[in-house]
């Protein structure tokens, strides 16, 4: 178990030069079905990364620089249940990410609760993807300084309900990851859950 110290130095590492994410993970059909949480540490100095890998485990790998100048660059990552245990004995000592940590930490809530734990319905896959769109709101606003979108504003509409929107993004289509789902069933009217094909 790692003491308060080992927790409290984790946080300012993680704070400083750590990301907190939530990936959304399509499954065999191409959508996407399930949502895990990711940290990441990212440095060029190797035995500090090994000396948190002892500590807290997790993987270490080498990021290839594109410029044969630079230094390597290393990662030590965190997913799925090691990435929530890491970030619940950290919580209390973050201080610039604790708004990523609360998101992450109630996507896991939402995962082994009893409301999405048998099955990935419509209304709790579109509650994990607006947690996902918070998060990655969160990480850009960090990245850029500002929260300055990625894209000119420009305005279209959403291909499921007409509704005119702002696009943020150059491929956005769609007003709402409700209007995204519902068109991807549309368009597969065959497909079965794999949580509901062991019960046919």
């Amino acid at each position: 178990m790692p003491t308060e110290v080992e927790c409290a130095y984790l946080a300012g590492f993680l704070d400083g030069e750590g990301y907190v994410s939530l990936i959304a993970q399509p499954a065999n059909g191409g959508s996407s079905r399930d949502h895990h949480v990711t940290v990441g540490l990212s440095n060029t100095h190797l035995p500090t990364l090994e000396r948190l890998h002892v500590i807290w485990g997790g993987k270490i790998r080498a990021v290839r620089p594109s410029n044969q100048k630079w230094k390597t660059v290393y990662q030590l990552m965190w997913q799925y249940l090691s990435a929530v245990s890491v970030l619940r004995l950290i919580q209390p000592y973050l201080v610039t990410k604790v708004e990523q940590c609360r998101i992450a930490l109630e996507l896991a809530e939402r995962k082994h609760s009893g409301v999405g734990r048998r099955m990935v319905t419509l209304a709790e896959w579109e509650a994990r993807e607006d947690l996902r769109l918070a998060m990655k709101a969160l990480n850009i606003q960090r990245t850029e300084g500002l929260a300055r979108l990625p894209y000119p504003k420009s305005t279209g509409s959403c291909q499921n309900c007409g509704t005119t929107m702002v696009l943020h993004f150059r491929r956005t289509r769609f007003c709402s990851a409700k209007c995204r789902m519902r068109t991807w069933y549309i368009q597969h009217p065959g497909y079965i859950p794999p949580s509901q094909r062991k019960l046919q």
